[in-house]
């Protein structure tokens, strides 16, 4: 394995095509405005009446504030090309039918979900109730007989899983946004390796832009000639005049055996064990489950690898449980995506913040929510719960940076705390109330809630939550509180980037 990771050719060329394909287009959008330029009056009228009708038609859809600022703003800039751009990449008509098969794969397999309502009507906390209420009738119910682990360690976390890997007999289903060569890629190819060997079915799903730039060449090829199956979420290249390209999996999950599963921050690369060729450390988690809520989890790996391949799977009884568990607590798997044009994943964070009586503890690499989710927080806070969010000190991108802080002002003003974590770049994805808490995939912002396919483990259980609670304050230790004042004397530079950038904002 570790001979094919040198050679990022193809992947530069890769790259480079599909970027000269989308030149294409906006060469051909600018030539078709030149040409109608000796037509300056008609053709002014025109572009004045069809703006006018664009800016209704984006006026009256139903989607986020933010999204519709950013097309309004293309249109208006950009005079035709803007218009095409927006028939051709920001009309919903334009991904319907994809998300349509993509939703359609999913349904089939979420119809296997187990639902036992006894679990529902027995838990303590009504908000609790109606939390996993609102996840069943999206056919993502609780399930009971649960041992969980939470991990606030990526490097602890690895030691587990290849240990849970090692003992796999009958299956092992792996979903990621990245793989990336390195020791982390090269450890796990040599266990999948081995356990292909001994007959044990591998299945590998990875991310096509996640994974782009630093995958060895050929990889999907080399697994597959050793036994193993592996599918390519949502290839760029065939999406290259479409913006669909713009929807990723980032779901991150691991399943062993129908028995143990995981989600939380883990991907194929080194920067998951702090191995990474900068110095930047990565504050990372995951959360094992054993017991009946795997079976969740296999469904949604399914669910993903039916929308991605062709090869699809149909048996799903021999990925049950190999074993019933007699203990252990509630918890209830969900996965999120554009295709079901409901946000599960933000509607579970405003029930989490909006039903909060004392606390409200989240961690985000990126904070970069929308206003309806701002207003949440801010009535929270002014409703004296005591909201603290941890974002890094350090970021893998500026206009993430950016964005960000931009987001800070109007949280900190309406009394929300918000600390940066000092020792480097924290990509925990976390959220908790009194009662209950989130472990996944989910960023605090446009991308995690509206254009990528996510998932997380929804847990109502106070010890568990309490757990979590004291990794946070432990956490906090390492962190610098960020105030109003600081916040306001920021430099003017840094203003005007925030200003601009927060215009496309439900792009970044």
């Amino acid at each position: 394995m570790k001979n094919k990771g040198n050679n990022r050719l193809g992947t530069i060329m890769r790259i480079l095509f599909i970027a000269f394909l989308f030149l294409i287009q906006i060469a051909f959008m600018i030539l078709l405005t030149y040409f109608l330029k000796n037509h300056a009056v008609i053709v002014y009228t025109f572009i004045e009446v069809l703006s006018v009708i664009v800016l209704m038609h984006l006026m009256a859809e139903e989607r986020n504030s933010a999204y519709k600022m950013f097309w309004m703003t293309i249109v208006l800039l950009l005079p035709i090309v803007g218009h095409i751009m927006y028939d051709f990449w920001g009309k919903k008509h334009s991904n319907l039918r994809k998300h349509s098969l993509i939703q359609k794969q999913i349904d089939r397999v979420n119809y296997k979900q187990i639902t036992d309502d006894e679990i529902l009507y027995n838990m303590d906390n009504i908000d609790a109730q109606r939390l996993s209420s609102y996840l069943t009738n999206y056919h993502y119910p609780p399930y009971k007989n649960n041992i969980t682990k939470f991990f606030f360690s990526g490097d602890t976390a690895y030691k587990n899983i290849k240990e849970d890997i090692r003992n796999a007999k009958k299956f092992i289903f792996i979903s990621v946004y990245t793989v990336s060569k390195g020791k982390v890629l090269d450890e796990i190819y040599d266990l999948l390796k081995e356990k292909a060997k001994e007959g044990v079915e591998v299945k590998i799903i990875y991310d096509d832009i996640g994974s782009i730039l630093n995958i060895p060449k050929g990889l999907k090829e080399h697994l597959e000639e050793i036994g193993m199956k592996v599918t390519v979420f949502n290839e760029i290249h065939k999406n290259a005049f479409k913006q669909y390209y713009n929807y990723r999996s980032h779901q991150k999950i691991i399943v062993i055996d129908g028995n143990i599963s995981y989600t939380g921050g883990f991907d194929l690369k080194d920067s998951f064990i702090n191995l990474q060729e900068n110095d930047t450390y990565n504050k990372d988690c995951a959360v094992r489950t054993e017991g009946e809520s795997t079976w969740s989890f296999t469904l949604i790996f399914i669910g993903m690898w039916n929308a991605a391949t062709d090869n699809k799977i149909t048996e799903f009884e021999k990925y049950k449980n190999s074993y019933e568990m007699k203990c252990g607590i509630v918890c209830q798997p969900f996965a999120d995506g554009p295709a079901n044009y409901v946000h599960i994943a933000e509607d579970m964070y405003k029930y989490l913040i909006s039903t909060a009586r004392r606390t409200l503890y989240l961690t985000t690499p990126y904070l970069n929510p929308d206003d309806e989710m701002v207003d949440c927080l801010c009535l929270a806070a002014k409703s004296g719960v005591d909201i603290r969010i941890i974002t890094p000190k350090v970021f893998d991108k500026k206009a993430s940076k950016y964005l960000s802080e931009y987001n800070f002002g109007r949280l900190l003003k309406n009394g929300v705390r918000i600390y940066e974590y000092n020792k480097g770049l924290i990509r925990s994805k976390i959220i908790l109330n009194e009662f209950a808490s989130i472990v996944g995939t989910i960023n605090m912002n446009f991308r995690s809630f509206y254009l990528h396919y996510e998932c997380g483990n929804f847990i109502p259980d106070m010890e568990f939550t309490n757990e979590l609670k004291y990794e946070i304050l432990e956490l906090l230790k390492d962190c610098d509180e960020i105030t109003f004042d600081e916040w306001i004397h920021r430099s003017k530079k840094t203003k005007v980037i925030q200003y601009i950038l927060n215009i496309f904002k439900s792009q970044l």
